[in-house]
């Protein structure tokens, strides 16, 4: 497996897997709502990363760079623990100073991914459905 910069001819299999994904894991969202097309307008303006291991792509992460923010992380729900997910937040470790993120506190599997990648949680903010963590990621100087 390696990390590579977005290539536009992955984009029909990016788009499966961000709607594979988000049907597979917001089980509390009426998953009817998401469409193959979300993947174009979400990801809009950021910079792109993939995990591939030969041509397949086993994730993505995509980064808001005026603001170091990782506005989507996801693995293909076949890939999930098989290191594409830290992989992936490696290389954007490398690159930026601090690294910040919004998780649904009603998604722990991802809140304990990102704990055990070094995240903290600066904030939580919003109600219902909607109540999210900020959390942090700033590495440790000794």
């Amino acid at each position: 497996m390696e990390v590579r910069k977005y290539q536009p001819k992955y984009l029909a299999a990016l788009r499966v897997l961000y709607l594979e994904s988000r049907q597979n894991t917001f089980h509390w969202v009426d998953a009817n709502d998401f469409k193959l097309s979300d993947f174009d307008q979400d990801t809009e303006g950021e910079q792109m990363w993939m995990a591939v291991s030969g041509e397949k792509v086993l994730g993505f992460v995509s980064v808001w760079e005026p603001e170091s923010f990782i506005h989507h992380l996801y693995v293909c729900p076949q890939a999930l623990r098989s290191g594409a997910g830290s992989a992936l937040l490696n290389t954007r470790k490398q690159r930026y100073s601090v690294l910040k993120l919004k998780c649904l506190t009603s998604n722990e599997n991802a809140i304990g991914f990102y704990h055990s990648q070094g995240f903290v949680i600066s904030s939580t903010k919003g109600e219902g459905l909607e109540r999210y963590h900020l959390m942090t990621y700033q590495p440790q100087i000794s």
